[in-house]
């Protein structure tokens, strides 16, 4: 019986186009990498593939969000930039709705100097984590959380926003 259960579990996971090795924080970092990247990339279609949907309508909708992101995202460095998207952490269960924090580090080159920038992104899946939507974290506030998330999982606590170092060495 127990080969049958493994065949089952391995089709219901090809699927659902996961694959048996993937767990769901490897699938939320993935994803989360791939929504910096867009971003550092000015690839704003992708970015807005990958925000959370209520803070889309908050700004107005798909096209003014791209307008606004088109206006106001200066371009990043002509040098590579290295992201470094860390372990998610908890993921906690909001309604519906999975909530997490994922960590990242942007390393941008400044000749003669780097700057670093560390932060995070609210990830949230509306479909069991097969999909991650992101909200940055950086001007939440309290109320403006209670109005994207009717329903927010008190035991999440986003940290205050860290301030870019300036370094010798990446």
């Amino acid at each position: 019986m127990l080969p049958f259960t493994s065949l089952l579990v391995a089709i219901s996971c090809l699927l659902s186009g996961q694959s048996l090795s993937q767990s769901l924080p490897d699938i939320l970092q993935q994803q989360a990498y791939k929504a910096v990247q867009a971003s550092v990339q000015g690839d704003y279609k992708t970015v807005l593939t990958f925000t959370y949907p209520r803070l889309v309508d908050l700004l107005g909708g798909p096209k003014k969000m791209l307008a606004v992101l088109k206006q106001q995202a200066p371009p990043m460095s002509t040098e590579p930039i290295h992201i470094l998207i860390e372990k998610p952490g908890t993921i906690y269960k909001a309604g519906k709705e999975l909530h997490a924090l994922v960590p990242y580090v942007l390393t941008i080159p400044q000749k003669p100097s780097f700057v670093q920038l560390r932060g995070y992104q609210l990830a949230v899946s509306m479909n069991k984590g097969k999909h991650w939507y992101f909200v940055p974290t950086d001007q939440l506030t309290e109320a403006s959380i209670h109005r994207l998330f009717p329903i927010f999982n008190p035991r999440l606590v986003i940290p205050p926003p860290a301030k870019a170092v300036v370094r010798d060495q990446p």
